[in-house]
C-alpha cells in the first residue's frame, strides 16, 4: 500500500513540474511575442466592436482569426470572438505546435531551455521545421549552432523584413543553446 502511495506521489510531482514548466514556456511576455509575430498588423481587428473577425491569410489558403488561428472546417467564427478567446485560441495553437514538435524532433522537449523551447515553437507556427530539413536533423544530433547556421540559410531570412526578423529571433536563441553546449 505503502509503494502505491509513493509511486502516485511521484506522478504528481512529474504533472507538477510538467504544469510549472510550462507556465514558465507559455510566459505571458512570450504570448506577447507570439501575438506580434503572428498579426502584428491586427487583421481581423474591429476596434468598435472590440472584436476579432476571419481574415485572409498573408501565405493563403485557409482563412485566419486574430494570431495565425488556420479555421478549420468545423469552426466558425463569422460572429467575431473576444481578444480573451483569441489567446485562448493562441495557447491551443501553442500546445498543438509542442505536440508536432515533439513527433518532428522526435527529442525530450522540456529538457531544452525555455527560450529554445519558445523559438521552436515559433518556427513550428511558420511551418519551418520538417522532419527532412537538415535543421531538423542537426537538432536531432544535437548541433545546435550547425543547425542555427542553417536555419538562417533560408530565402525568407535572407530577403529581409519582418520574416527575417522573426527568423533572427529563433536563430539567437537556437545559437546561443548551441555556444552554451559547446562551452561544456
Amino acid at each position: 500500500m505503502e509503494l502505491e502511495y509513493e509511486a502516485w506521489e511521484e506522478e504528481k510531482m512529474i504533472k507538477l513540474r510538467q504544469i510549472i514548466n510550462e507556465q514558465q514556456f507559455v510566459s505571458s511576455a512570450f504570448l506577447q511575442k507570439m501575438k506580434q509575430f503572428e498579426n502584428s498588423v491586427l487583421s481581423g481587428w474591429n476596434s468598435k466592436k472590440k472584436k476579432w473577425y476571419p481574415h485572409g491569410s498573408v501565405e493563403g489558403g485557409a482563412k485566419t482569426i486574430a494570431y495565425g488561428h488556420k479555421i478549420l472546417p468545423t469552426e466558425n467564427f463569422n460572429a467575431g470572438i473576444t481578444e480573451s478567446q483569441a489567446t485562448s485560441l493562441l495557447k491551443k495553437d501553442i500546445n498543438n505546435a509542442i505536440s508536432k514538435i515533439k513527433g518532428v524532433l522526435n527529442i525530450k522537449l522540456d529538457a531544452l531551455p525555455v527560450p529554445v523551447q519558445q523559438a521552436l515553437v515559433n518556427a513550428m507556427f511558420r511551418g519551418e521545421l520538417k522532419s527532412t530539413h537538415t535543421t531538423v536533423k542537426l537538432m536531432q544530433q544535437n548541433k545546435w549552432n550547425a543547425a542555427a547556421i542553417e536555419y538562417i540559410n533560408h530565402r525568407e531570412y535572407k530577403k529581409g523584413g519582418g520574416i527575417r526578423d522573426r527568423m533572427h529571433w529563433n536563430y539567437v536563441r537556437f545559437k546561443s543553446y548551441g555556444d552554451k553546449l559547446a562551452s561544456k
